[in-house]
């Protein structure tokens, strides 16, 4: 699957009205429970990268709290509609179009990495790369925080497998049709995708629907360099 198709399903994901408007509430806590209010540090001087911010509703979240934001969008059509809600809003963020496996970025650079339901969106092999270019990139001490789909989700036995851990949904599932591939993790993917991080603490956030008939599971992992 080449770069285009996964920039033109994005962009008619998003044409079709798919805009989050509200932060993650596991990224909020994560937020909240790293980076306190205190009166001895400023929070415009804690610099967070958003990978695969979408249309920016965790842009917008984070500079209205008033951190130092970054942010990298592959989608075109996503990375305008984050562009203006910043500027409707006179709010302030450093973002860039681009893919993340392509993306360079600059070591000891971040106090925090936010990874909401984006890296799932890479074959295995790719998602270490980029796990190993977050870890680069974050100071000593700093934080990856990430929201994984995890095996248990009912959404796996309705993809296409197309590798040993990922699945296409193109014309599949209304919701997810441009969503090129997802990648379903266990335990132990998790483990081996963070296993240079001085610490790690892995959590998991679970819902049912169709009568308790389905799930939608993810793993919340957030880790230490």
């Amino acid at each position: 699957m080449t770069e285009k198709v996964e920039l033109d399903g994005w962009g008619l994901l998003y044409k079709k009205g798919r805009r989050a408007k509200y932060p993650n509430e596991m990224l909020i806590r994560f937020i909240n429970n790293t980076f306190p209010y205190t009166e001895d540090i400023s929070r415009n001087k804690i610099k967070i990268l958003d990978l695969g911010f979408g249309t920016g509703r965790h842009l917008v979240y984070l500079a209205s709290e008033g951190f130092s934001v970054d942010g990298v969008e592959i989608s075109e059509i996503g990375f305008q509609i984050a562009k203006d809600w910043l500027s409707d809003l006179d709010l302030t963020a450093l973002i860039q179009n681009q893919s993340l496996m392509e993306i360079n970025l600059e070591e000891q650079a971040y106090d925090a990495v936010l990874d909401v339901a984006c890296l799932q969106h890479n074959n295995y092999d790719q998602m270490k790369v980029i796990v190993d270019k977050v870890y680069d990139s974050l100071k000593k001490g700093g934080h990856f925080f990430s929201y994984l789909k995890s095996i248990n989700d009912s959404h796996r036995l309705l993809g296409l497998k197309i590798f040993d851990k990922t699945y296409s949904y193109s014309n599949i599932i209304d919701k997810v049709d441009a969503q090129t591939i997802i990648t379903f993790t266990d335990i132990d993917d998790v483990k081996n995708l963070f296993n240079k991080f001085k610490s790690v603490e892995i959590e998991k956030e679970e819902w049912t629907y169709d009568g308790m008939q389905k799930v939608i599971s993810h793993w919340v992992i957030s880790a230490k360099k």
